[in-house]
């Protein structure tokens, strides 16, 4: 509530975590109704994406879907310089804990 108050004035609307199918249908969709949302609630434009806090990456992912993203690179590139075998890489150390 306290960002709201923030941005009242200048009529923003804020959206997070975009992310949809390759197919420009389903992108109109989801940012109509994010518009909708934004206009029920008195707001004049929406601005994003944004994500949990403000550390986090602001911005979407337009191409480079090929390599590590950028805060993992370091991380990476130091475990392969250390011998770590790819492959244990992406299930030890990034996968899931349990």
């Amino acid at each position: 509530h306290a960002h709201d108050k923030l941005f009242a004035e200048q009529g923003k609307a804020f959206f997070g975590f975009f992310e949809c199918e390759d197919n420009q249908q389903t992108a109109d969709a989801l940012f109509d109704a994010a518009e909708a949302y934004a206009r029920e609630h008195g707001k004049t434009c929406i601005e994003g994406p944004l994500n949990f806090g403000i550390y986090d990456e602001i911005g979407v992912l337009i191409e480079g879907f090929d390599t590590p993203p950028p805060f993992l690179a370091g991380i990476r590139n130091g475990l392969e310089a250390a011998g770590v075998p790819v492959e244990r890489i992406h299930v030890e150390t990034f996968g899931p804990r349990g």
